[in-house]
């Protein structure tokens, strides 16, 4: 995320996401206008995960990947905002790839 490559990162994403943090039903175009203002705010977006769990459903359609993200980001003028959270991603298969369908912390 640090090369602030919009295009590339909503590649990821699925047309419509079930959940977006504390949204439902949100779009693609809603989510990359929320991380575009993210990527024009802060010159580094710097998102480490440890302990990451994945688990599938019975069909091996859709996963849910877990994780402790712990972030900071740093706006132009140097001032950082740090913080933790436990977070979640529901991924669903479309064709060969994987697309995110929902993402909120827990």
């Amino acid at each position: 995320m640090g090369r602030h490559d919009l295009d590339a990162y909503m590649g990821y994403y699925a047309g419509t996401l079930d959940a977006y943090y504390k949204r439902g039903n949100v779009s693609r175009a809603d989510v990359r206008a929320d991380k575009a203002r993210a990527f024009t705010r802060f010159a580094t977006l710097d998102i480490r995960l440890n302990n990451v769990n994945l688990r599938a459903d019975e069909t091996g359609a859709r996963v849910v990947v877990t994780f402790d993200k712990a972030y900071d980001f740093v706006e132009a003028d140097g001032r950082h905002f740090s913080g933790s959270a436990r977070s979640a991603l529901w991924l669903e298969k479309s064709g060969n790839r994987w697309l995110i369908t929902s993402e909120k912390d827990l």
